[in-house]
């Protein structure tokens, strides 16, 4: 963790912190719509990679996958910095579909720290669905050429 004291704007920036990862969260990309959702994403090549890995890296850019070259897309779309709904996306196929649930919407997310790790819960009507320490915050050149935002997370549940 860090404090905070003496760090440059940049620093701030990347900060493993709750206020400063909702506020990422929260955060709405220039678009024609008046009230964007906030989407990150997380790539991966097979359809159940995002279950089954123990890192999950997602990206503030929702075409990320564009550079990434894989072909399964998992979107965790913002509604507010603390609750969101995921979805998977099969990227490779025409039309691209998309699935999505009631067990997967409405997600909240709550902070803990222990042991100077900032800990991520997540949970859908009070019951825990999964669990993560947050490892890094990384700036990311985006698809747009833009600043974006990269988080990794390693799955503890």
């Amino acid at each position: 963790m860090t404090s905070g004291i003496g760090q440059t704007n940049l620093e701030q920036d990347l900060e493993l912190s709750p206020q400063n990862i909702k506020r990422l969260f929260s955060l709405k990309p220039d678009m024609c719509c008046p009230v964007p959702p906030t989407e990150w994403t997380a790539c991966y090549a097979t359809d159940s990679t995002y279950a089954t890995s123990d890192t999950v890296i997602l990206y503030s850019d929702m075409y990320y996958y564009l550079t990434a070259h894989c072909c399964y897309v998992t979107s965790w779309t913002f509604s507010n910095s603390s609750t969101f709904s995921l979805t998977k996306t099969h990227v490779c196929q025409e039309p691209p579909p998309t699935s999505w649930s009631f067990d997967n919407s409405g997600l909240k997310i709550k902070f803990d720290e222990k042991e100077e790790r900032l800990i991520m819960s997540v949970y859908h009507k009070q019951q825990l669905k999964d669990k993560f320490i947050l490892l890094s915050l990384d700036h990311v050149e985006m698809k747009n050429g833009e600043q974006g935002y990269k988080l990794t997370m390693r799955r503890i549940v």
